[in-house]
């Protein structure tokens, strides 16, 4: 049995996980203020579970394996650039410590027990807050040359160079953008899940969802003709939303339907995980890598 924790940028949740993949013992509790606050409830998680064999973190930002730490564009700032791996070793004298990328484990996890199972090649595009994602190939996580592939919410959407206006997918469709837009129709929406209760066929909200789907089907029709992988997965918080699904494929068909000679159409498929990804992913970087 071994301890995994989901680190956002506000929850945390944490899990005990066996060699199986079964999870048990969920909890989700407030992120701590400060990085030794952080230390210590991950500690206090560890002795109500003294059995466990290991500890592995799925936390926000840039990680690099070589030096075991969080490097950047993390939503939780005051984790950068320290020594989590070597902090946590010695507080919980525990030697068997992962740590990865939040998007990165959400991948992990659909490859071990979700939607990518089959699959040498894949990507993954996590829909929360802001937007994350992984590139898996040839059965391994690509990091890149600064380790910043698979960063699919920095991508460029909706440009216009000339005049210096530039937008990112996260700012399109990240939920933190799309309900503060949404607020502007229903003052009522509290979070995406919220949104997407309220989305009727024709109203103002449907549309400004519909607006925002089309730009993640350019995205992954642009990431199906640069890696090509078997299978591209939509995950994060709002996933199982059926209404997401219903706009998401027929804003893809319509794609299609004004590209015809676009002849390579992705696999797309919806996170048969859902908020348990990255737990799960942070549960195969222990018991697998």
């Amino acid at each position: 049995m071994y301890l995994v924790c989901d680190i956002g940028g506000t929850n945390i949740k944490s899990a005990t996980i066996s060699e199986k993949g079964v999870l048990n013992n969920i909890e989700i509790s407030t992120v701590p203020d400060t990085y030794n606050e952080l230390l210590f409830y991950i500690l206090k998680l560890q002795k109500k579970y003294p059995a466990i064999k290991g500890i592995s973190l799925s936390c926000p930002g840039i990680y690099d394996p070589t030096k075991e730490i969080v490097t950047g564009s993390s939503a939780l700032t005051y984790i950068i650039d320290k020594e989590f791996v070597k902090d946590l070793k010695k507080i919980s004298k525990i030697e068997n410590i992962k740590i990865e990328n939040d998007g990165n484990c959400a991948l992990l996890g659909e490859k071990w027990k979700g939607g990518a199972q089959e699959c040498s090649s894949a990507v993954i595009f996590v829909i929360g807050s802001a937007v994350g994602g992984g590139v898996l190939y040839q059965d391994k996580i690509c990091r890149g040359h600064d380790l910043n592939a698979g960063e699919i919410g920095y991508m460029l959407i909706d440009n216009n160079p000339k005049k210096n206006k530039f937008h990112s997918l996260g700012g399109k469709i990240g939920m933190h953008a799309l309900v503060k837009d949404a607020r502007k129709i229903d003052a009522n929406i509290k979070n995406g899940r919220d949104l997407f209760r309220k989305i009727e066929k024709g109203n103002e909200l449907e549309l400004l969802v519909r607006e925002r789907i089309a730009y993640l089907v350019v995205a992954i029709v642009n990431i199906q003709y640069l890696i090509n992988p078997e299978i591209i997965i939509i995950g994060g918080g709002v996933s199982n939303s059926l209404i997401l699904k219903k706009i998401f494929y027929e804003e893809l068909d319509s794609l299609y339907l004004n590209r015809p000679f676009y002849t390579s159409r992705p696999n797309v498929t919806f996170s048969e995980l859902g908020d348990h990804a990255n737990l799960i992913g942070a549960g195969y970087k222990i018991i697998n890598e």
